[in-house]
């Protein structure tokens, strides 16, 4: 998203057929990622997105996630879930998102740095409306990736890299600040965005470090990355064509 590149190799789609059962894909068949890859829905984005991220130690990371939703949790008595949803996010800049940089995807990295992207912490923030029971899917652009909340009835956007981005589609001076930040522009046009559910939000995060990997020339890695963002969500627009492009760029 915030590092995907786009690729145009449509004349590739039409032979773009290999599954999670693809001889090309290598990944132990008595490993997480491979049951996560296999069924993305049976696990929750803290554990898929560390999996993802190279993690199979996940005790200090959910120590971490744990003390956050304790202080959280002891500030939203007789709120309403947009409220808590927005002391989430709050929370979220104040304890993590330090330093905003275009290839932070990964989450350990966020939650033991602060480094961040769009991608990044719009999976942390999907973490904790999870631990919450508040009801969100993330948008997808070529380029981008952002929460969209379904509260009472009401949809709301978050941009989470800005901490003025809650509900930025009413906040004129939050896309100001976005485009400074991230030089992207918000959008909410229909031909250009895409509503992703978890399962996509995952593809999304290893398509994006398939293209870390291929911008580092690390090409097996990236078709790697490639192959599992394609097995979980190949609806996903830009799993296809990075997948496409990580092929192109192996052979």
């Amino acid at each position: 998203m915030c590092s995907l590149r786009i690729f145009l190799f449509f004349l590739f789609l039409p032979s773009l057929s290999f599954s999670y059962i693809s001889k090309f894909l290598n990944v132990p068949t008595n490993t997480v990622e491979y049951d996560i890859i296999l069924n993305p829905n049976k696990y929750p984005l803290k554990i898929s997105s560390l999996v993802a991220s190279g993690n199979t130690n996940y005790s200090n990371y959910f120590k971490i996630l744990d003390d956050v939703k304790e202080k959280i949790s002891s500030t939203t008595n007789g709120k309403n879930k947009i409220e808590i949803a927005k002391i989430i996010f709050d929370e979220m800049h104040i304890n993590f998102l330090k330093k905003y940089g275009e290839h932070y995807n990964s989450i350990d990295v966020l939650l033991k740095k602060g480094d961040f992207n769009c991608m990044s912490a719009t999976i942390l923030y999907s973490i904790l409306l999870d631990e919450f029971n508040i009801d969100f899917k993330a948008i997808g652009l070529p380029t981008h990736v952002f929460t969209l909340l379904y509260i009472e009835g009401k949809e709301i956007d978050v941009e989470n890299t800005t901490p003025l981005g809650f509900d930025i589609r009413t906040n004129v001076e939050a896309q100001k600040t976005f485009k400074r930040l991230t030089g992207f522009d918000y959008t909410r046009e229909t031909n250009r965005i895409q509503i992703i559910d978890k399962k996509g939000l995952l593809a999304s995060l290893y398509a994006n470090l398939s293209y870390d990997d291929a911008r580092n020339k690390n090409y097996y890695s990236s078709f790697q990355n490639a192959l599992k963002a394609y097995a979980i969500s190949k609806e996903i627009r830009i799993v296809t064509s990075n997948t496409v492009a990580a092929y192109v760029d192996y052979s």
